[in-house]
């Protein structure tokens, strides 16, 4: 009878666990971002729970990619300066910069995605959300032919 009551003693803490959550929903509110709350949403347990709140109070970080940058010793010298300057990291920075490059090289007016826009307009497309693919890829195509672009 011990190892019965045991068992629905275990089964009722385990049961709480992705309760926990909820039951700490005040700091949660108050600092979704905090390192303790971030390593909460990634206990399995507590994910759903903590995912939620956390989805729902402030926008949840990707991951991002590791990659290795060589610089010129003064690159790294002005990128340090310009980091202690902003009160940020050199890291920061560096995205910052290729994201504005990005910007510049690919302007959202040219971005493929941006042309399915207004498909489904008064005329419509039954299909749209099927071939969705291939109505970016005519998009996209008309757009070469336009420019002169892919001409051998």
């Amino acid at each position: 009878m011990e190892h019965f009551q045991f068992g629905s003693q275990l089964q009722g803490l385990i049961g709480l666990l992705p309760a926990l959550p909820m039951m700490l929903i005040g700091p949660i509110i108050q600092g979704p971002d905090l390192p303790w709350v971030r390593l909460l949403s990634f206990i399995p347990f507590f994910t759903p729970g903590t995912m939620l709140l956390r989805l729902a109070l402030t926008q949840i970080p990707r991951w991002k990619a590791r990659i290795q940058v060589y610089l010129d010793e003064e690159q790294d010298r002005l990128l340090e300066h310009l980091a202690k300057v902003r009160r940020g990291s050199k890291s920061q920075l560096i995205r910052e910069s290729i994201a504005s490059y990005l910007e510049e090289v690919i302007p959202p007016e040219e971005d493929p995605a941006l042309g399915i826009l207004g498909l489904a307009g008064k005329v419509g497309k039954e299909n749209l959300a099927e071939r969705h693919d291939d109505y970016l890829v005519s998009i996209h195509s008309e757009k070469d032919r336009e420019g002169g672009r892919g001409q051998g």
